[in-house]
């Protein structure tokens, strides 16, 4: 798994702040994009998947390592062989053992038993801890915008401070989420964040105005947030 901090070239960086400072331009607003690697740990998905392992593991014990009956002279599954069940043990923890361990190392191996409620709930909690943490909340007239968006999870998240969220209805947000979203889903992150933060410009300009004291609160830098 990528991490976000070079998921984008350093031109790319130069060009989505450049996008940032050009949409606050004709506004008091403060758009701040954000990109995380990950949002959750999904602890539950690598135990799935360790599980199957197992299984799979046990399996292919069961065809491919017969056990002989001393009497009959019958090739029957280790399963029922008089010592069979500490091998069958040892062949599902093996699994789980070598499954969990490839579903941390490989992320993408998790994503099928990740459910899409669980998988929102996290975006939406690491999207909230970081308009906290970015001081977001702090804006002057509390017209700050949160671009959050997840690589693993292939979500995006924005959030307006509460100033900015009376005058504007939550639909008002969504071409700038989906703009967002199109580019990731060309793979274009980079186009889809700047096409997301210019709608965002032309919105708050529309509701929040540029003052005549205006001044940049929060800087235009991308914030990248890497896994740990």
């Amino acid at each position: 798994m990528k991490q976000a901090s070079r998921y984008f070239s350093d031109e790319d960086k130069k060009a989505i702040s450049a996008a940032v400072a050009e949409a606050e331009t004709s506004t008091s607003g403060e758009i701040v994009p954000v990109v995380a690697t990950v949002c959750g740990r999904y602890d539950r998905a690598e135990d799935v998947v360790g599980l199957l392992t197992g299984l799979i593991v046990l399996a292919a014990g069961w065809l491919f390592c017969p056990y002989v009956h001393p009497d009959a002279g019958w090739r029957v599954g280790i399963l029922l062989s008089s010592t069979g069940l500490v091998p069958a043990l040892v062949c599902v923890l093996a699994g789980f053992i070598a499954g969990s361990a490839l579903a941390t190392r490989i992320p993408a191996l998790r994503l099928p038993f990740i459910p899409a409620r669980e998988m929102q709930e996290e975006v939406q909690r690491a999207a909230w801890a970081a308009f906290v943490e970015f001081r977001l909340r702090g804006t002057r007239d509390s017209t700050g915008i949160l671009i959050f968006v997840s690589l693993y999870e292939r979500r995006v998240v924005v959030i307006p401070d509460d100033g900015i969220a009376q005058k504007t209805g939550g639909d008002a947000w969504r071409d700038v989420r989906d703009l967002v979203i199109d580019g990731l889903r060309r793979k274009q992150a980079a186009e889809g964040l700047k096409a997301g933060i210019r709608r965002c410009g032309e919105i708050l300009s529309l509701h929040c105005p540029r003052k005549a004291d205006d001044r940049n609160e929060l800087g235009n830098e991308l914030r990248l947030i890497d896994a740990k």
